[in-house]
Order: structure tokens, then C-alpha cells, then sequence
């Protein structure tokens, strides 16, 4: 494999591991507004928008998207790199935890770092005469 795919996947893997398990960045922020959207093949989507901070929304679940009422303060912890949402807190009670897709995001990560050290190779065609075999 070129050596500028290998430098992009190894860039791309650090990338996501500092979105996913670096620091988190804690703001306090004022509910602005709900939005439902009803896909046919996904389901329902719940929007919780914000103002006051760096994270303009989060999907949310309907229980938080229920909990939460417009106008409320709450405090919102959100990832730096990409501000994912990762908790919901109203005072004391958390009205949205941390969810799986941050343990999720290991395995794209872990499978892109071994692509960028060459511990797997992603090939085409075998019987193609224009690659190298290497």
C-alpha cells in the first residue's frame, strides 16, 4: 500500500480516538427548541436545539426529548473535535447518558491503525498486472 493512504487512515484514526475518548468540553446551555422528525425507514429522530455555547443540537431519545421543557437551563457535555453530545444534565439528574457509540468508534479506529502500520492490506484485484504485489 502507497505510503499517503497509510498516512491518511493513521491521521484519520487519531482523529476519531481524540473526538471519542479525549477531553469533553462541559457548558451550560438554554433549551431553544424540539424537533420531531418521522423517517420511514429509521423511525422517529428527537432534536433538542440549544443556545448560549459551541453545541448548536443534540438527538436525543424521547424520554430526554420529553423531560427537557424550552427555556430550561442544563448543562451539556459535548466531545471538542466534533461537540457530539455524550451527556445531558439538568442539576443533579441526568436526562441523557452516554450511549455505546463511543466504545463503538474502537473498532474503525483500531482497524484503521493497523491499516496504517500494514498489519492488514486492502488489495484489489489479484490479477491485476499494473500493482505491485507488495
Amino acid at each position: 500500500m502507497n505510503l499517503l493512504p497509510r498516512i491518511a487512515m493513521f491521521l484519520l484514526a487519531v482523529v476519531l480516538a481524540v473526538d471519542g475518548f479525549g477531553a469533553t468540553r462541559d457548558e451550560t446551555l438554554r433549551v431553544d427548541g424540539h424537533s420531531h422528525t418521522t423517517r420511514w425507514r429509521t423511525g422517529d429522530e428527537y432534536r433538542l436545539r440549544f443556545t448560549g455555547g459551541r453545541a448548536d443540537s443534540c438527538d436525543v431519545g424521547w424520554t430526554a426529548f420529553n423531560a427537557l421543557a424550552d427555556g430550561e437551563l442544563v448543562q451539556v457535555q459535548t466531545s471538542r473535535v466534533f461537540h457530539a453530545c455524550r451527556r445531558i444534565r439538568r442539576g443533579d439528574e441526568t436526562v441523557m447518558g452516554p450511549g455505546p457509540a463511543r466504545w463503538l468508534l474502537m473498532l474503525p479506529v483500531l482497524l484503521m491503525l493497523a491499516g496504517a502500520f500494514g498489519w492488514i492490506e486492502f488489495r484489489g484485484d489479484p490479477d491485476d498486472v499494473r500493482r505491485p504485489a507488495w
